[in-house]
């Protein structure tokens, strides 16, 4: 669901045949694999479906004859693709910002733990 009040109708459903299952992907956490909740960059990107992408971002694109609609399959592609580029050469760290992110969270929740051998 894209829509957040979709996604708590077919949410409830789940909880509804499965509570079990519900429980589990709500500790999970809804931004780690719903569309509603999802909190990131998605270039452009509205679903992972990349052929249904590039078919919405060509709407106009296909009434024209098959090289110029080629062509711009071509430029759509390139920019999505230069964008993610750009984006990774801006990075100066091994890891993406969603697991530095992370890496901190941890660090500050384990700040006092001792740890232990066994």
């Amino acid at each position: 669901a894209f829509r957040v009040d979709d996604f708590h109708a077919a949410f409830a459903e789940i909880g509804r045949i499965e509570p079990e299952c519900a429980n589990y992907l709500e500790e999970i956490g809804f931004n780690h694999w719903t569309r509603s909740h999802f909190m990131g960059n998605r270039f452009n990107i509205m679903t992972s479906n990349v052929a249904e992408s590039v078919n919405a971002a060509l709407k106009e694109a296909r009434e024209v004859p098959i090289v110029s609609l080629l062509h711009s399959i071509h430029t759509i592609m390139s920019t999505w693709f230069a964008m993610r580029l750009e984006a990774t050469k801006a990075e100066t760290s091994s890891f993406p910002p969603k697991v530095r992110e992370l890496i901190h969270q941890s660090l500050e929740t384990s700040e006092g733990f001792t740890a232990r051998r066994i």
